[in-house]
């Protein structure tokens, strides 16, 4: 037994971390690399911490695969970021993370920055992170994330920083979401509205607590007569069930003509815990259509 535990820690150096598959931890060295492999590992045991190096910065130059700068999650992994960062450096555009449909996925202590869903026909959704499956976020911040934008007529993509998309679960908890933007519309004729949800776009379960939700944009337009994007903070989609409490909602802006730059309620029953929650100084309004949101003054 001794020599089978030391032969696969032997084999996950090889591959860039370490840890004992018995106990259901990997330890990532801080190198892309082994944070790909990590991702791989844990996909295929279900169960496993990835545990990063405490103030690694690791920098993405390229996509694993189209769109996506780590592999697909898809199965039950925590990623435990000791206060590292994840970063997009590379002129090719693709996002964070990708949660599959399979994928069960806490993180916390993390930062997610400079993911860019690729431009095209319909701009991709999800600038940081892309979930369609179940996700949990703690102690995370996401910044200056964006989704695609349109190279047609057509609308630019949805979900600057996260797209929850229909059927998925989002928590996000004791966060912040940042200086993201949606995509821009494209250019054709006639031309299309900017994307929206700046911040977030949910389709799905969505439930926000003790997080703040600031300087995110909608995308703006391919041109006039068409106008900017719907919800600058967020938009909430038709099956959208949402819970949001104890958190700031402020200065974010739908752009060029949009509405709900706070908030877009897009015809769901939003309910909004009132307790120690402020949507204030966002642009043009905080909610949008006037009174879809609880205790928000448009």
């Amino acid at each position: 037994m001794r020599r089978r535990i030391v032969v696969a820690v032997v084999v996950l150096s090889m591959l860039g971390f370490t840890g004992v598959a018995e106990a259901s931890t990997v330890h990532v060295h801080c190198r892309s690399s082994a944070l790909v492999n990590a991702i791989v590992v844990a996909n295929a045991t279900p169960g496993t911490t990835l545990s990063l190096t405490p103030g690694c910065v690791y920098k993405l130059h390229s996509a694993v695969t189209a769109g996506d700068g780590l592999p697909q999650m898809t199965s039950t992994t925590t990623i435990v970021g000791h206060g590292a960062t994840i970063v997009r450096k590379s002129a090719t555009q693709f996002r964070v993370f990708d949660i599959g449909l399979g994928g069960n996925v806490s993180i916390r202590s993390l930062k997610i920055k400079g993911g860019y869903a690729p431009d095209g026909p319909v701009g991709a959704a999800g600038g940081g992170i892309l979930n369609s499956g179940t996700l949990v976020l703690r102690h995370v911040t996401l910044a200056h994330n964006r989704a695609g934008a349109s190279t047609a007529g057509l609308p630019g993509g949805a979900g600057g920083a996260i797209f929850n998309g229909f059927g998925a679960t989002l928590r996000v908890i004791r966060s912040r979401i940042v200086g993201n933007r949606a995509g821009m519309g494209g250019i054709g004729a006639p031309p299309a509205s900017g994307g929206y949800g700046g911040g977030i776009f949910s389709d799905g379960t969505l439930e926000i607590n003790h997080t703040t939700i600031a300087h995110n944009d909608t995308g703006s337009p391919g041109a006039a007569p068409a106008l900017g994007g719907l919800g600058g903070g967020i938009y909430l989609a038709n099956a959208t069930s949402v819970t949001i409490s104890h958190s700031l909602i402020t200065r974010n802006t739908a752009v060029a003509g949009g509405q709900g730059g706070g908030i877009y309620n897009g015809g769901v029953a939003l309910v909004v815990v009132p307790v120690k929650t402020r949507i204030a100084r966002n642009r043009p309004d905080n909610c949008a259509p006037a009174g879809s949101v609880a205790h928000c003054s448009h």
